[in-house]
């Protein structure tokens, strides 16, 4: 029995052939399962494909050296011809085939040296071949030794001493040439797990203005995953204006539409928004026992100016501060949210007593109550759109929410 491997990198093709060689992971499910339910005719009796940004390889187990059926494998997947792929693809037999995948895991054969995430791809890889009855002894025993492999390389030496991906990298020299980045505009384009890596590297370095587009299909984000569930949004003035004005219109609508050049999608978005803010950064203004951070110190809030301010009589001054950072959140916006409350401190015997609250049975109970109640009132007008009173327009309002006759104006 053969150990065979063959695919292509970031070295020998180029990133658009290996965008359309690209397998999500609906299609390694479907193309091993082709193997293990016996539609290939092939010498191939086990299946592995390891599929990144940055390389598309087929490992497999075979009776001869059998090349040129995983080269037909990987062309009937993605509908690519054959003289178009052959030129890009590199072919390992036997112990080549170890040795490379042990590099790979290693992190020693990627477009950035000792990049981490690499291992966790493999073992993906590994997971998804065996869901589909692919890997049998010969593969589940190279790809265990792989991923062991990878993970000594990482802690028996220097390689992941200070480990990097191509999405860090980029943060980093984006950071370097820009000297303000909580002031830049930055946009991404691609919405896979690179742009992901992406957004979330350059959040670390303190941007807050990112916009992420492009890609061949649309995906939803945050508002719509939140699809009649919460969106909640912690620490609500540190997000960027734009980030909060472009929710204004979905949270009218309860739809999200998304335009590419291929077509529009549109995304349902009904949520319920909930957020929290302090009154000033530092959370202290207004506090009965503990004063906004006072002059002198390196505390973040700007208020720290306010103690000098009040004893030269510059209240203006102060309450100026306040409301600039409160007003980093529109009237259009603060309209939309229907309850504000304030939460004042709370005593520490409050919190350490005995005192016996509410369980959250008993409030699942209620709430559901109050949906039933709900849903028999909506259940006769013939929109399956409505199942809540959050959910009632203009006209479901008039019928349903009309005063008693006997109310006095």
């Amino acid at each position: 029995m053969h150990i065979i491997a063959l695919g292509l990198n970031h070295t020998s093709a180029p990133v658009q052939l290996r965008e359309r060689l690209h397998f999500s992971e609906d299609q390694v499910r479907a193309s091993l399962a082709r193997l293990a339910c016996g539609n290939m005719a092939s010498p191939l009796s086990e299946l592995v494909i390891v599929s990144t940004c940055n390389r598309i390889e087929i490992y497999a187990a075979s009776n001869k050296l059998a090349f040129a059926e995983l080269e037909a494998f990987l062309s009937d997947a993605h509908g690519v011809s054959i003289h178009e792929i052959h030129p890009h693809l590199y072919r390992f037999g036997d112990m080549d085939a170890v040795r490379h995948l042990y590099e790979v895991s290693a992190g020693l054969d990627s477009l950035v040296i000792g990049e981490p995430q690499i291992l966790g791809q493999i073992t993906k890889a590994l997971e998804l071949a065996r869901g589909q009855n692919a890997a049998g002894p010969m593969l589940n025993r190279l790809f265990q030794a792989a991923i062991h492999t990878g993970k000594r390389a990482r802690t028996e030496t220097a390689i992941s001493r200070n480990p990097a991906s191509v999405s860090s990298l980029a943060a980093s020299f984006v950071e370097r040439v820009v000297q303000r980045i909580a002031d830049a505009q930055v946009v991404i384009l691609g919405a896979g797990e690179m742009a992901e890596l992406a957004v979330e590297a350059l959040r670390k370095r303190g941007a807050n203005r990112i916009l992420v587009g492009g890609g061949n299909i649309p995906r939803p984000g945050e508002i719509s995953l939140a699809h009649r569930g919460v969106l909640f949004l912690d620490e609500f003035p540190e997000f960027g204006t734009r980030v909060l004005e472009v929710m204004r219109q979905p949270m009218e609508d309860k739809v999200v539409t998304i335009s590419r050049a291929k077509g529009s999608l549109t995304f349902s978005a009904n949520f319920q928004l909930i957020a929290a803010m302090n009154p000033c950064p530092c959370g202290y203004y207004g506090d009965s026992q503990k004063p906004c951070t006072p002059f002198g110190t390196r505390a973040r809030c700007p208020l720290r100016f306010a103690s000098r301010m009040l004893r030269e009589g510059e209240t203006a001054c102060a309450h100026a501060l306040v409301t600039k950072y409160q007003k980093r959140i529109s009237g259009p916006l603060l309209d939309r949210i229907d309850i504000h409350i304030e939460v004042p401190r709370v005593d520490y015997e409050k919190l350490s007593g005995n005192r016996v609250r509410e369980s959250s049975e008993c409030i699942r109970a209620r709430v559901q109550a109050a949906r039933n109640i709900q849903q028999a009132r909506f259940s006769n007008i013939g929109s399956s759109a409505i199942v809540c009173n959050a959910d009632m327009r203009v006209g479901e309002i008039r019928q349903f929410c009309r005063p008693p006759e006997d109310a006095s104006g």
